[in-house]
This record gives C-alpha cells, structure tokens and sequence, in this order.
C-alpha cells in the first residue's frame, strides 16, 4: 500500500514558511523588470503602478511554472508549488479586480505610462511651465490637476485654432485617456515661454473639466475663463522682467491675428493694479503674507471675470445657447 500524502500541520507550516522564503526569492528577481516611477506625478506613478501589477503577475507565473515543473519532477516540495500556484491565482484576481473597477469608474485615471507624441516645443513648454511654478510640490490648482494626466495630455497644432481665432482650445468632450488640447499653428515659431504662457491657460481648462467629472458638477463659464486668465498671471509671475517684457512683445506682433490675445495682455495690467490695491492693505492691516498673496490673485481674478464678461468673443462663447 503506498504511503498517504503527508498533511500534518506540522509540515504545512514548514512548507508556508518555504514559500515566504521563496516569495522573497521571487521579489528580488522581479525588481529589474519593475519600471520606476520615482519624480512623476501622481496619475503617471498609478499608471506605472498598474502595469507593474500586471509585470509582477506575469513575472510570478513565470517563476512558479519554472519551480513546479522541477518539484513535480523530482517530487520534492510539491506543496511549496501547489501554495505558490494558489497565490498566483488570487492575485490574479485581485489586479483584474483593481483594473476593473479603474476603468468602470465615473472619472477613469490616466492609463498611459508614456506621453502623446506631441511637438518638441509643447515638451519644452510643460517643463518650463513645471519648473517656475513648482507643479511637483504645489498642488492644488486646477494646471495641477492636468499636469498629474500629463500622460494623456494630446496636444497638437490645429489649423481649426487659426480658422476660430484662437489661441487654442480644449475638447471637453475628450476622454481621459486623450485630452486633446489644440494649438494655433502661429506659435509654432513662438518662443517656449510664450507658448507656456498660452499653453497654461489651456491646460486650467482641462484641471476644470477633469475636477467637474470627478464631483459631477458644472462651473459657470465665465468664471471658468477668468481662472485660466489669472493661471497665466500667476505664471507670468514667475518670470523675469525681461522675458515678461519679451512675450509681451511677440504678442502684440499678432493682435490682428488673434483678437483674443489683447485679454492676455491685460493680465499683468490687472495683476500690477491688484498688487498695488493689496500693498496698501498690507501695509494698513498687517496682513501675513498668505493673505497678502490671496487678496492679489482673487482680486486679479476679479478684475479678470469682469474683462471676460465684457468681451465680445466670451459673451457669444458663454452664451447659454452654445
């Protein structure tokens, strides 16, 4: 008769301790083949965090296949496999579970793990813009937002911008996965911080929608656009006098091209007036410096709403009727 398989609890604990020790095993061997997400914002480090889910699946599958055909084959440690096999399968199951819901979510997350092929001058523009105003450690604001789908930002030259008379424009309608942002092909030969100066203004749009789907709420549009005007100061904020002195130049170049652009020449009219207007209030209440910076930007906001509200080009965009 031959010998029953052993099933002692003594030897399942001994082979559960084996598979701990293999489970190291395993993990050391995968970390060459784990993609590292380290300087990336949040949306691109969960993107990559996904496909490393699915690596290490693959990856353990691989190992306990190579380990149990030498187990089963000199029948030695058949148990440590049968565990191994069992894990692999309810992990399995668990990132299919995660990937799931991710993509049936009411906001689904940014999937990609590298970027649109998008113009080298774009490129450049989002890292300037990242740069000056610190994306990585200032969160917050709704450029922040899109800068965390930086994955999936799709921006791209578009002679429908130039046809419009914009500067460019955002597909609201656009999947997260493709957030398409169009540029007029007239900054093809503009330099990079003037394309970041128009480009921040499209890409609050975009932290806009990406917040409105996430709490399935709807923003009023003018308010909308006094935002993506008071980014851009912000933004010029950041710069020196003589690079703000030098886009404000190449834009007045192209005011009869694009109409759109005397707004973004207001801007740092409106913040001088709102800095001006807050120094004063500074100085006769002792406001802290937190203060000091909200009552600049939500007064240049303010004064921003009412120049939208004013213009003719705005007024037929925020009708109710578009």
């Amino acid at each position: 008769m031959s010998k029953k398989y052993n099933l002692s609890f003594k030897r399942i604990i001994s082979r559960l301790f084996l598979v701990g020790v293999m489970t190291v095993i395993f993990g050391l061997a995968m970390i060459p083949f784990l993609r590292v997400a380290d300087g990336l914002l949040y949306e691109q480090r969960a993107a990559i965090g996904s496909e490393n889910m699915w690596r290490i699946v693959i990856l353990w599958g691989v190992y306990t296949a190579l380990f149990s055909v030498i187990t089963f084959w000199k029948k030695r440690f058949r148990m440590v496999s049968v565990f191994l096999i069992l894990f692999w399968v309810l992990g399995t199951s668990l990132v299919g579970l995660i990937v799931y819901k991710e993509h049936t979510a009411p906001l689904a997350r940014c999937q990609r793990t590298t970027p649109y092929n998008v113009p080298p001058e774009i490129n450049r523009a989002l890292d300037l813009i990242a740069q000056r105003l610190d994306i990585a450690n200032h969160g917050g604001s709704f450029y922040t937002k899109a800068f965390d789908y930086r994955n999936c930002l799709d921006i791209q030259y578009s002679n429908e911008a130039s046809k419009m008379g914009m500067e460019g424009g955002f597909d609201t309608t656009s999947p997260t996965d493709d957030l398409r942002i169009i540029m007029n092909p007239l900054y093809q030969s503009y330099d990079d911080l003037s394309i970041a100066t128009i480009l921040i203004h499209e890409l609050t749009h975009v932290g806009q929608e990406l917040e409105q789907r996430e709490l399935g709420t709807k923003m009023e549009c003018y308010g909308q656009e006094a935002d993506a005007f008071t980014a851009q100061s912000i933004f010029l904020s950041q710069l020196h006098e003589e690079e703000r002195r030098s886009i404000f130049a190449r834009l007045r170049e192209d005011l009869d091209v694009n109409p759109a652009l005397s707004i973004v020449l207001s801007v740092e009219i409106k913040t001088q007036e709102s800095i001006k207007a807050c120094t004063q209030l500074k100085e006769a209440n002792s406001l802290t410096q937190e203060q000091y910076n909200e009552c600049v930007w939500t007064g240049t906001r303010n004064k921003m709403l009412e120049e939208v509200k004013a213009s003719e080009a705005y007024t037929q965009q925020c009708s109710p009727t578009k």
